[in-house]
């Protein structure tokens, strides 16, 4: 009997202050809740979208970088530890998160490097991925197909219109 993945619902309780990063180093940001300071400070400097998955919490940021755009994907728990993380991104590729779609099964699709459609799911548990749930442009790859996650993506299709 396989667990039902959990729903997806919009939140909005979660906001993004600036946090100081190093030269070299990914943009972040302070996590706020409900406009209190968490302590827990995540990749990205805009807050694109924020979901309750039962008790978890699935965020998306960008680094605001036209010309070099990263989508981080962080799946928090109640107390805001981090569960999984998700970033897609491509040297010199601009991107931009467009079309995002929820659905009520623990998925969401949505464009980003000029068409490409990818579909994020939230599993009920902690699993091994399979090689198309963690495909080419996901940072961490191989160390995403070899520990259990709670967060599974898939490049629906690419921009050229071609399906993988």
């Amino acid at each position: 009997m396989s667990v039902p993945r959990p729903d997806i619902a919009p939140s909005h309780s979660f906001s993004l202050t600036p946090a100081r990063a190093g030269e070299n180093e990914t943009p972040r940001s302070n996590l706020l809740f409900d406009a209190a300071l968490t302590g827990v400070t995540v990749p990205g400097v805009v807050l694109e979208a924020q979901y309750r998955c039962g008790e978890l919490h699935l965020l998306l940021t960008t680094e605001n970088i036209p010309y070099e755009e990263a989508l981080h994907v962080l799946l928090l728990d109640a107390r805001f530890n981090l569960l999984d993380q998700v970033e897609l991104s491509h040297p010199y590729a601009s991107g931009a998160l467009t079309d995002l779609q929820q659905h009520g099964d623990g998925r969401l699709q949505f464009s980003l490097f000029g068409g490409d459609r990818w579909e994020l799911a939230v599993l009920p548990a902690p699993r091994r991925l399979t090689m198309d749930e963690a495909p080419t442009g996901v940072r961490g790859r191989l160390r995403r197909l070899l520990a259990p996650r709670w967060l599974a993506i898939k490049r629906l299709q690419i921009a050229t219109g071609a399906q993988t």
